[in-house]
């Protein structure tokens, strides 16, 4: 494993984030980085899944034309509850807040 793999998964373990899916976790710093794409008023509303914000900006900042939308329902027991869900969104806040304000979580920010 890389150093920096390494160090960051040090970080996502000391922070609270191991135990969340590596996707989920990679959307919701997508999130963090994008924010100020998504939070304004073009946003459809009721979005707040971050894989579906990612996925609505990059069709949106596409050449072509989104492909069009698909009805599935999904079977019940895939429907989850709040007491379930809220967890993660606990976490995804932490890690936005965490992007918007680096140096109260004891981050250092560099420029690339």
């Amino acid at each position: 494993m890389h150093k920096a793999d390494r160090a960051f998964a040090q970080w996502v373990k000391e922070h609270g984030f191991d135990d969340m899916d590596r996707r989920v976790r990679a959307d919701a710093m997508w999130l963090a980085e994008n924010w100020a794409e998504v939070s304004g008023p073009r946003t459809p509303a009721g979005m707040a899944n971050p894989g579906e914000l990612r996925r609505w900006l990059n069709e949106a900042q596409a050449d072509t034309p989104p492909a069009p939308e698909l009805t599935i329902e999904a079977p019940a027991r895939l429907t989850a509850s709040i007491e379930q869900v809220a967890p993660q969104a606990h976490r995804i806040n932490k890690l936005a807040s965490m992007a918007e304000h680096p140096s109260h979580w004891g981050l250092q920010v560099t420029s690339s």
